[in-house]
C-alpha cells in the first residue's frame, strides 16, 4: 500500500510511471494479464474514488490540517492544465515539512478543488485513509488509463 513517506520522498512516482508505461505500452485490454493483475491490486490500493466538489470540500472542512501542493504525477505531465492538489491530515503536515506543499485554510482548498470544475476530482487513500484530492485529466491520470483499458479501479458514488 502506497503511504506518506512515499509521497514525502516521490517514491510514489516511480510507481505511477512504471504503472503508465505497462498501460501505454499494451496495445490491448489488460484484464487478465499478470501486468494487469499486479496493476490493479497497486492502483486499487489507494480506492480511488470519484467525488463532487461539495464532497471534497467536507472531506476538507473535516480535516485537521490542509496543504495545496503540486500533484505528484505533474513532473510526468508537465503540460498538464491541472496543477495542484489538495493534501489532508497527515499527508498534509508530510508534504509541507518535505517543502512540497503550503498550509492553507478551507476556503483557499474550495477555490483550488472549484477551480476544475466540470473535471473529476478523485479522493485517493494513502497510508489507508482519504488524504489526496486531486483535480484529474482523464487524458494522463493513471485511473482513468486503467480504466480505459479494462482495468475498473475508480469507485464512484452511488446516484
Amino acid at each position: 500500500m502506497s503511504n506518506i513517506e512515499d509521497y514525502r520522498s516521490g517514491r510514489i512516482l516511480t510507481g505511477i510511471k512504471m504503472a503508465l508505461e505497462m498501460i501505454g505500452n499494451n496495445r490491448t485490454g489488460l484484464t487478465e494479464t499478470p501486468d494487469a493483475l499486479r496493476i490493479k491490486e497497486k492502483i486499487c490500493e489507494f480506492e480511488p474514488v470519484v467525488v463532487s466538489l461539495e464532497e471534497a470540500v467536507a472531506a476538507v472542512r473535516d480535516a485537521g490540517t490542509i496543504a495545496i501542493g503540486e500533484r505528484v504525477c505533474r513532473p510526468l505531465h508537465p503540460s498538464s492544465e491541472f496543477t495542484e492538489s489538495v493534501f489532508l491530515d497527515e499527508l498534509a503536515d508530510a508534504m509541507i515539512e518535505a517543502g512540497h506543499a503550503h498550509l492553507a485554510n478551507n476556503e483557499v482548498a474550495a477555490r483550488v478543488l472549484a477551480a476544475h470544475r466540470g473535471h473529476p476530482l478523485v479522493m485517493s487513500k494513502v497510508s489507508g485513509k482519504y488524504l489526496e484530492i486531486c483535480a484529474s485529466s482523464r487524458e494522463s491520470c493513471v485511473f482513468w488509463k486503467a480504466e480505459r483499458k479494462g482495468i475498473r479501479c475508480l469507485l464512484r458514488k452511488e446516484a
